[in-house]
Parts: structure tokens; sequence; C-alpha cells
């Protein structure tokens, strides 16, 4: 494996070494909060889950911290996300019009909007009326679940600044003096979004992915939906996202079950989605390695070297079919429990390779054991149970698995070298990506 110590971001992204620097990070929101709500706050840990490139060279950044002194002396967790401008970006009209919401480190030319205000999500302040979950327990907008509706529960499960919420909630519905109790899940999402979402779902349920089907490999049931507010509920799932299960033998049998959704998914005859190609993935790739190689020079060519290799096998794979395909199928996206397996957001399907899906999956799970590495075996085993289930027969993927499991892995390390926790893990994503291309190991029958 290659060595790399000592990386320091470029001069050129300075600004963004000090807005993933929790201590300064940890000061600036200590002060702006304080000030925003009119009392003394102390931040405790800070953690930055996310960072992901914008256009413009700017950046969204996810920021978890522990907050004390809003009441009395225990420490409660709230999320806020924010962008960090790129040059030249003017700041958006919306600092100054909610100035009582969002706050700006001019210097290094940071807005963050407080959740749970978001400039392209208003909706959201119909159920979270601040920024440590506290919620509206009767939200007009639940009104098709029942005449009298109301909220006794609500968790924030995953944000997105300008892109969507999801929640998860309980609610108490009273109709003819009788009480119903039951949970539901919510996302929040700007319009177009919102009808792509509903029809790739509806599109999913007509091709089997049903509770009443035998295999009981599902997506989430629509219970209602309003496409010019923004809100999709559906039936809660039970269950546990592959990513967050421990016990080995239960990922060995849920990564079975990923296999079979991703074989079920590949059978759906072709509807009217958009197209992926390798070349589309190349020119993604091209914008993404150049700007990781521009922030993190020490590690440009191991970068540019492994781009390169992806190009050379590109041009050596065989011809690919083009199925339904998820496009970002990984552990996160499969919700597992002993009565069945869910498949999660589904707002990104297109026609592409089937060995787009495969190849990204088993990228993650790399990605998971170097992570974890006391459980690399496990996922190894949970990669050899998800090929058996998804059980190849049909497409001959083998050498066009690997050439998207490795492009997945590159993908992965322009990512995972923005986030400050998981950066030293970049050298050993992209060594992973060339023992797949470089050592020949992209042959026949073989997948790495």
């Amino acid at each position: 494996m290659s060595s790399y110590t000592d990386v320091t971001i470029s001069s050129e992204f300075k600004n963004l070494e000090l807005a993933t620097d929790a201590t300064t990070m940890r000061e600036f929101f200590q002060a702006g909060l304080s000030r925003l709500w009119g009392t003394s706050l102390k931040i405790g840990a800070l953690f930055i889950p996310r960072v992901s490139s914008r256009t413009l060279d700017g950046f969204s950044i996810q920021y978890q911290m522990n907050v004390q002194g809003r009441s009395g002396s225990s420490e409660e967790r709230i999320r806020l996300s924010a962008h960090l401008l790129g040059p030249g970006e003017p700041v958006p009209d919306y600092v100054g019009d909610h100035s009582e919401n969002s706050l700006i480190f001019e210097k290094i030319g940071l807005v963050a909007p407080v959740f749970p205000y978001d400039p392209k999500l208003p909706q959201i302040l119909e159920f979270v009326t601040n920024s440590f979950g506290e919620y509206n327990d009767q939200p007009t907008c639940l009104e098709p679940l029942g005449a009298d509706v109301r909220v006794t529960d609500l968790r924030v499960l995953g944000y997105r600044l300008e892109r969507r919420l999801s929640l998860g909630l309980k609610v108490a519905i009273t109709e003819n003096s009788s009480l119903t109790e039951r949970r539901i899940a919510l996302k929040l999402l700007k319009p177009k979004a919102s009808q792509r979402l509903v029809e790739n779902l509806a599109f999913l349920q007509e091709n089997g992915f049903t509770a009443k089907d035998p295999d009981r490999l599902t997506v989430p049931k629509i219970l209602f939906s309003d496409i010019n507010f923004g809100v999709i509920a559906t039936d809660w799932t039970e269950g546990v996202s592959i990513h967050d299960i421990v016990e080995p033998s239960v990922i060995h049998e849920a990564c079975g079950s990923a296999g079979e959704i991703a074989r079920k998914l590949h059978a759906i005859q072709a509807g009217d989605q958009d197209s992926r190609t390798a070349q589309d993935e190349i020119d993604e790739l091209e914008r993404k390695v150049s700007l990781a190689t521009r922030i993190l020079p020490q590690w440009a060519d191991i970068f540019k070297r492994s781009l390169r290799s992806l190009k050379e096998e590109k041009h050596r794979m065989n011809s690919a079919p083009t199925v339904v395909s998820h496009r970002d199928y990984y552990d996160k996206q499969v919700l597992y429990s002993q009565n069945g397996a869910t498949l999660l957001d589904c707002d990104s399907l297109t026609l592409a390779d089937p060995a787009l899906d495969v190849g990204n999956f088993l990228a993650h799970l790399t990605l998971r054991s170097l992570q974890n590495p006391s459980l690399r075996e496990i996922y190894t085993a949970g990669a050899l149970k998800f090929l058996d289930m998804y059980n190849d027969t049909e497409f001959d993927l083998s050498d066009r698995i690997n050439w998207w499991k490795a492009s997945s892995l590159v993908r992965l390390a322009t990512l995972y070298c923005l986030r400050p926790r998981w950066r030293g893990l970049t050298p050993a994503l992209l060594d992973e990506a060339l023992t797949i291309t470089e050592e020949n190991t992209m042959v026949k029958g073989r997948i790495t």
C-alpha cells in the first residue's frame, strides 16, 4: 500500500481547511449561536461528517455538535449545514433577509442557515420548530391521514441543505372517537425532485417491489404526496441499514438480500429513465479528480494514475447491456430485517450497465473494511454472498463489475479526501482501485 504522511490542504483552499477545522468552527458557532439565540452557549464536541463539492469551487459542509447552556447543564446535539462559497460567488440574498436565521463567517465566506430554516425547503418549518428537534404537533399537511392527526414524536433521519430532509414520525390519529397510533416516514424535497421520486416509487411498485410479492423485497409504500408542497409520506419500514448492522452473520445475510434486490431491479423492463454510461463516469471523475489534486497536491500522482488506468481499461471491456439501475446502490440504501429488505432513495433511477450498481455496492464494502479493519473478513464474505445471490448468469458482468468497482473506489477517494476524519483512507482506496486495474485482475470470470 502506498505511504503518505503530513498531508496538508493547498493554500488555494485555505478557507476549506479552516471550515473543516473543528477548533475554528467550534469557536465560530459558539459565538454566532450565542448571539443569535441571546444566551451563552458552550459548544462541546464538534464533528464534520460530510463535505462535498459544489460549483465554482464551493463546498457543502455538515456539522454536528453538542451544545450546552440552553436548558440547564445537559448537552444537546444539533446539526447544521453550511455552504462554503467559491471565489467570486456572491453571498446569498437570504443572509440579509433572514439574518435571524443564518450565520456568516465572512473571513472564509461560509454561510450557515440555522436549521430548521432552509432557503430552498421552507416546508421544513411546518414540522420542525427549532435546531433542537422540537416540533409542531399538528402540521396541516398531514390531513390526508385523517381529520385529527397529532405528531407525538419526530426524529430527523437525514438532511442535505437545500436538497432534502428525511423525518421519522409517530402520529396519533383520532377518528370517530377511536385512536390509532402509527409510524410514518416523510421526505421533504423540492417539487421537481418530489415528482421524480413519486414516479420512481410507483414504477418499482408496479414491477413487483411490494409487500405482496413473496420475495419480500420492497420499496417504501406511499401513503400520500403533495408534489407542489414537496412532501412525500410513506409507511414506516422496519429494519436496519446494512451499514449499521454489527452482527457478522446478519451482515452476511443482509448482503445476500442486497444481491437479490439488485437482480430483481435489473430484471425490470426499462422505462423512460435517463441513461448513464462508462464515459459519463469518466467525465465526472475527470472533474472530481482535478479538484482533489488541486486541494491535495501531494496525492496528485496516485489520483491521476488511477484515472488514467480506468480510461485504459474502459476500452478493453466487453459491450454492456442497459437495465434499470439504482445508480447510488450501496449498504445504506438497503433496510434489512428477518421479514424482508427494502430499497431506499430511489430518486436517481437510470438506464445503465448492471455492473454499475454491483460494482458500487462492492466498492462500499471495501470502504467499510478499511474503516473497520477488524471486520474485513466479514465484509469480504458479505461481498461474496452479494454476488452469489445476484447470480450473474445473464449479463456476463465479471470484467465490467471490476471496472465499475474501481471507478467507484476512485469516486469515493475524491469524496473522502474532503472529510477530515477519513482523509487518511484516500491512498488505500486508490490502491484498491489500482489493484483491480493495473495488476492484471480485470480478467474474464474473475471479480476482485
